[in-house]
């Protein structure tokens, strides 16, 4: 409470507030360009990190390749060559043979014989 100068308490006036009006666009503008520059960085980091994966994969396919090159060279060093193949013998032509007749039956050669008088008969 203040006095004023005929000696009368006054309560204080209320301070008076002022608003000011914040321009959103610089506020707005200023996140796009942050994300902006946020993705580039995303991006040429994920470009950066493409390379390093490639460059690895090289390495080590040049290594595995080093592998097998010196696993082929103990295998034909330690194991026999395989052998030549033999050649396939030539085929036989089989002629088929003229049918011979038999030659004749006497039949008085192949007679029955004579059975003996069994149990029943």
């Amino acid at each position: 409470m203040s006095i004023c100068d005929q000696g009368y308490e006054h309560p204080d006036p209320e301070p008076e507030v002022v608003v000011e009006a914040v321009d959103p666009e610089p506020a707005a503008a200023a996140e796009v360009e942050v994300a902006r520059i946020e993705g580039d960085t995303a991006v040429s980091i994920a470009k950066i990190e493409a390379r390093v994966a490639d460059d690895e994969l090289v390495l080590r396919m040049a290594a595995l390749e080093g592998e097998l090159t010196g696993m082929r060279e103990t295998l034909d060093r330690v194991a026999p060559s395989a052998p030549e193949p033999e050649p396939e013998p030539e085929p036989v032509v089989v002629e088929p043979e003229p049918e011979v007749a038999p030659p004749p039956v006497d039949e008085t050669q192949h007679r029955a014989p004579k059975r003996k008088a069994g149990f029943f008969s």
